[in-house]
């Protein structure tokens, strides 16, 4: 799931800086989130629908992370090759922000996008 392998790289993200910064030591992760209830009784309908409100309820989740400090360095070499590229970095196909980006620029500009440009002429990117 590509949600989850974010939310695990921003997760062990902030356990790095919490060491870094000498805040304390971690030894484990952990999402923590609601989702709404959406399965409700018929006898429940009248304690949660009102002629001007509703209520939803929400039920608490809790996804465990995995720690994986040794995935930072490579990150943070990424990053900084990133930062320092004189562009942005090509999109590729299947990056659906990049698609988003493209319309924005698109939208913002009156034109085409100078990725959006790149893809045509080449069919494909070199890389994401």
């Amino acid at each position: 799931m590509l949600c989850c392998r974010f939310t695990g790289s921003s997760l062990n993200v902030y356990a790095h800086i919490t060491t870094k910064l000498a805040m304390g030591s971690v030894s484990g992760l952990a999402l923590l989130y609601y989702e709404p209830v959406t399965e409700i009784l018929v006898t429940e309908v009248d304690e949660l629908v009102h002629d001007n409100s509703f209520l939803l309820r929400f039920v608490p989740k809790l996804l465990p992370i995995e720690l994986k400090p040794e995935m930072i360095p490579p990150l943070l070499k990424k990053f900084r090759t990133i930062y320092d590229a004189p562009t942005a970095p090509t999109g590729t196909e299947s990056c659906k922000d990049c698609k988003l980006l493209d319309k924005m620029i698109a939208v913002a500009t009156g034109r085409a996008s100078h990725r959006s440009a790149r893809r045509d002429r080449r069919g494909t990117t070199a890389r994401n």
